[in-house]
């Protein structure tokens, strides 16, 4: 996420937004904006064109950006051939807090059993 301090009263799509309060970005939810995509909670793999912004945009593109698409097309590939279900057996959220507010931004740690795929 990227968070600002509102410099002046203003409006931010339908939502008020008052001077000196902290307003935030948060680049997940972009990605599911359904005026942007198509079925906006499914995972499409193939989708095109598909105007994410996980990796950043224009002159603020992340670098790493094509390694790590590559890097994960890899991992699901080999996971949808290999795994045929899996069980979240322990995990510790990371909570983070914004003093009026938490929110769960991932994992510190995460314990999964994979489970073969069965022929």
């Amino acid at each position: 996420q990227m968070g600002r301090v509102v410099t002046e009263d203003t409006f931010v799509c339908e939502h008020a937004a008052k001077a000196d309060t902290r307003v935030s970005l948060c680049w997940a939810s972009a990605n599911r904006d359904a005026k942007v995509f198509e079925n906006p909670n499914e995972i499409v793999m193939d989708r095109k064109i598909n105007p994410h912004v996980g990796f950043g945009f224009s002159h603020h593109n992340c670098l790493g950006a094509t390694h790590a698409r590559q890097i994960m097309k890899i991992l699901l590939q080999t996971l949808a051939e290999k795994v045929g279900s899996f069980e979240i057996f322990d995990c510790k959220e990371n909570i983070e807090d914004l003093h009026h507010f938490k929110r769960k931004v991932g994992f510190h740690s995460i314990n999964i059993k994979f489970n073969p795929l069965t022929k």
